[in-house]
């Protein structure tokens, strides 16, 4: 998988990494990931603590190209102490206590991503974001009557700012938010977290457990029966 930043990716792959980008923030607009603000609105400290906008572009082993947008959240660190963004991950000793038993026990194992995660989490913290640029122009093709009052200009540059709805990735607190929303998730659901490694969870489905394990999206969920 090729990496390349967006002004890269645009010299070198042309239309296909415009057409990146549009379904990137498509996304994000359809998932109603953030909504637009209008600059006067802004005090001049919240448009200096507003957080940049980053897009990346990968070209995958298919030949596909695909847009990733992160916010750079180094802003962010004067207002959150450590342990307060600080999400639980898998630990290495409890995935493969996991596997173990799997086997022990003949279980059936399936694995899988969760698409778009971060932005499954709602933002709850008054976060802006600046949109610039060729992201402007994407969210113009894609709702230009919504989005055209809401952009300025700043040095030569078309910007919008957006106030974030939805964690997302780059942003400090999108981990624990995410972990949160999952780790209740499946609570409702009827499991029940491991004390020693809040990243695996059980519940008993037919008489036997059903364990789930996570690192951030990615899950490992194993059953006797399949």
């Amino acid at each position: 998988m090729t990496q390349l930043s967006l002004k890269q990716g645009l010299r070198t792959w042309k239309n296909a990494a415009k057409d990146a980008v549009k379904k990137e923030f498509m996304q994000m607009h359809d998932k109603h990931v953030f909504k637009p603000v209008k600059a006067a609105l802004l005090t001049r400290q919240e448009k200096f603590a507003a957080l940049r906008s980053i897009i990346f572009l990968k070209k995958k082993r298919c030949g596909k190209i695909k847009g990733k947008t992160v916010c750079d959240g180094r802003k962010q660190r004067h207002i959150y102490s450590p342990e307060d963004v600080l999400s639980p991950a898998l630990s290495q000793d409890g995935f493969f206590a996991t596997l173990a038993i799997d086997a022990l026990e003949k279980r059936y194992i399936t694995t899988s991503d969760i698409a778009g995660a971060f932005l499954k989490a709602n933002q709850d913290d008054f976060v802006i974001v600046r949109l610039r640029d060729a992201a402007v122009d994407a969210m113009l093709e894609i709702n230009e009557n919504k989005y055209t009052p809401f952009v300025t200009n700043e040095k030569g540059m078309k910007v919008i700012y957006v106030r974030l709805l939805k964690a997302m990735y780059g942003t400090l607190t999108a981990p624990i938010l995410w972990y949160k929303l999952f780790a209740s998730t499946i609570m409702e659901m009827g499991f029940v977290i491991n004390p020693y490694d809040l990243c695996v969870a059980n519940k008993e489905i037919n008489g036997k457990q059903m364990t789930i394990c996570w690192y951030v999206d990615d899950l490992k969920v194993s059953h006797v029966y399949q």
